[in-house]
């Protein structure tokens, strides 16, 4: 996909990617032609080492050279439906496993509407790689 779900369907390329350096690394997935400028290192799930300002603003600026040009509108992507799988006690819609809701919808910011949700289900599955 050329860019992340949201952006997509509303012709919005990602071009430019900044943050945590795992943040950097994963929009190579959704946005593999994005430039990307790591500012912090990731310690832990809930920690980061910044830089200094002076030097952050250093590493956008030299990132973002180069990528206005690339970020013209673009025809909007409908890609769904998305099957969106939330912890149970969430928001219930149908069983989907054990411990399993699911929910489809037809668009992908019908289905980041529940942030609590999607914000558990994103802390489950890298709970691990963050620490």
């Amino acid at each position: 996909m050329p860019s992340s779900p949201v952006a997509a369907e509303y012709g919005v390329p990602v071009v430019l990617v900044t943050g945590v350096g795992r943040t950097c690394e994963g929009a190579k997935g959704y946005a593999p032609r994005a430039r990307s400028g790591t500012v912090e290192e990731n310690v832990s799930r809930y920690v980061a080492v910044c830089r200094a300002s002076g030097r952050t603003a250093e590493v956008v600026r030299e990132a973002a050279r180069g990528v206005v040009g690339h970020a013209a509108r673009r025809e909007p992507v409908q890609a769904g439906p998305f099957d969106v799988r939330r912890p149970a006690g969430g928001v219930s819609v149908a069983q989907a496993g054990e411990r399993q809701v699911s929910s489809t919808t037809s668009n992908m910011f019908e289905a980041i509407r529940c942030p609590q949700a999607v914000t558990t289900v994103v802390a489950a599955a890298v709970e691990e790689a963050y620490g």
